[in-house]
């Protein structure tokens, strides 16, 4: 994140976001800026990483 000038520092407030059936979805802060990050599940289906890449 600091490479591509997002912040500096530790992620703060870091909590899971509920309502996903397969992603991991992640808010947190970092630089007093909000984020959130989605990944794909643990176990990948054959097209997970394709679809999460389109969007």
């Amino acid at each position: 994140m600091s490479q591509q000038d997002l912040g500096d520092g530790p992620l703060e407030d870091v909590s899971e976001i509920s309502g996903g059936t397969q992603n991991i979805m992640l808010q947190f802060t970092r630089s007093g800026r909000p984020y959130v990050l989605r990944r794909g599940p643990k176990h990948l289906r054959p097209r997970s990483n394709i679809v999460i890449m389109r969007e």
